[in-house]
């Protein structure tokens, strides 16, 4: 540690306070030990300078009196205060982050002495050695570079990536040259959050409702589903990242495990055991939740439908997450429904492998991606395959038959049974869903 670290006590309690350096600011571990307990505090550079002007400003007045200060460090709030008991004053120093809350208490070491020796070797040790934070330096013009380029490149993409040179060797894709090792400026300022996979149904729009009431002040913050319980957060600065990725934040009494952006950071060190599959060419009609589950143990086991499916954002196809390694998964479904039957294909959606002299590592697909099939596009948004009898309604005699007049149905067996509402039942018969239909009970007393 060195100069990193400084070190004092009072009475019983000893303290520790070192410099920590990220990527965005300087922070300071503050340890506080006792006899029987221990409190360890993170807080930023300006935090602490105004903590140690708080213990200088304590220290100048005598006498059993309450003086408090208050600061809203970005998500976090903290309180100072100079308090005193039976056994003297203290300064008591509370950090507030989410449910999880944190005090160290500094008592006076002697009456009336105050706390002005300690408030100095802070003030020293945090403006003795300055570590400055890189900043990237930005020139305002640069020859030959068009607004309307800057204007279409994705926020994603850096003009390295866009000038880089990809070759082709059998089924791989080479990236080499005009590649920069600097991060691109929005994954530079983004965290990676995840939550364990056990936990069922987490939606977009779920994390969206806990991010709102549990970081205040976090205007600009764009969320994206990574899959798997994973979510992307872009912050407008790598401040704000910063403050977040070192707090513990919890969702629903689960820990919400919060790290950097890096290529690999939503990497898969295992064999999946849960894949997302497309259904692509299910008919309008037969677009439902129980259909849903029916396709989904045919595949495996059904474990969610997305959300983006349930709500019918698009017609295109309808995705679904199944247990297994994908497989198992038929290439195509028959559903029976009356007389037709219905083809529909089967989309895995394929996962990338990340590769290197150590480890091969799939890495799951991010929902915006599309997927790419062997058969082509035309496979993944073709018709659904019709087989069986289709009905007279297909006669194109039918059309040329003249409007009769409307007639009263009497209650006979065939003519009443017909056009009563029936029910209906899925039924798994190996890689095909049958839908078995009779009719409901006669009301009108028929048999």
């Amino acid at each position: 540690m060195g100069d990193d670290t400084i070190y004092f006590a009072v009475g019983f309690k000893s303290y520790d306070i070192t410099r920590v350096v990220s990527r965005a600011e300087t922070w300071y571990d503050w340890v506080e030990r006792g006899r029987k307990m221990m409190t360890r505090m993170s807080i930023s550079q300006k935090t602490m300078e105004w903590l140690a002007y708080n213990l200088k400003e304590a220290s100048k007045s005598h006498g059993n009196t309450v003086r408090r200060w208050k600061r809203q460090d970005h998500f976090t709030e903290l309180f100072c205060a100079r308090n005193y008991n039976k056994f003297g004053r203290y300064i008591s120093i509370i950090k507030v982050q989410d449910k999880k809350r944190d005090v160290i208490i500094i008592p006076e070491w002697s009456l009336n002495s105050g706390w002005m020796d300690i408030a100095t070797k802070i003030s020293v040790f945090i403006n003795a050695k300055g570590q400055p934070i890189g900043k990237t330096s930005h020139r305002n013009t640069e020859k030959g570079l068009l607004y309307s380029d800057i204007v279409r490149n994705n926020k994603w993409s850096t003009r390295e990536l866009n000038g880089a040179r990809i070759q082709q060797k059998g089924n791989s894709l080479i990236i080499s040259d005009a590649i920069s090792t600097t991060q691109n400026e929005s994954l530079a300022k983004s965290i990676v959050g995840s939550l364990p996979e056990e936990i069922p149904g987490i939606t977009l729009s779920e994390i969206r409702r806990w991010v709102a009431s549990t970081w205040r002040h976090n205007h600009g913050i764009n969320i994206f589903d990574l899959g798997g319980n994973r979510f992307l957060f872009e912050f407008p600065n790598r401040t704000a990242a910063d403050h977040i990725v070192r707090g513990d934040w919890f969702w629903k009494s689960y820990k919400f495990s919060l790290e950097w952006w890096s290529p690999t950071s939503n990497a898969i060190f295992e064999r999946p055991n849960q894949v997302w599959i497309r259904v692509v060419g299910l008919p309008l009609h037969l677009w439902s939740q129980k259909v849903f589950r029916e396709i989904g143990n045919l595949c495996g086991g059904w474990i969610r439908t997305e959300e983006e499916t349930e709500l019918r954002n698009h017609l295109k196809w309808a995705r679904l997450k199944v247990r297994g390694d994908g497989e198992s998964i038929p290439s195509t479904v028959e559903l029976t429904y009356g007389d037709l039957t219905f083809k529909v294909q089967m989309v895995e959606t394929p996962a990338r492998v990340i590769s290197d002299e150590r480890r091969r590592t799939p890495i799951n697909t991010q929902r915006s991606e599309e997927v790419s099939s062997q058969k082509g596009e035309d496979s993944l948004l073709g018709f659904t395959e019709v087989t069986g009898h289709v009905g007279s309604s297909y006669d194109p005699k039918i059309s040329k038959w003249p409007a009769g007049p409307a007639r009263d149905i009497t209650c006979t067996p065939r003519a009443h049974h017909s056009i009563l509402p029936k029910k209906a039942i899925l039924v798994n018969k190996g890689k095909k869903l049958a839908q078995i239909f009779w009719p409901n009970p006669c009301q009108m007393g028929c048999l």
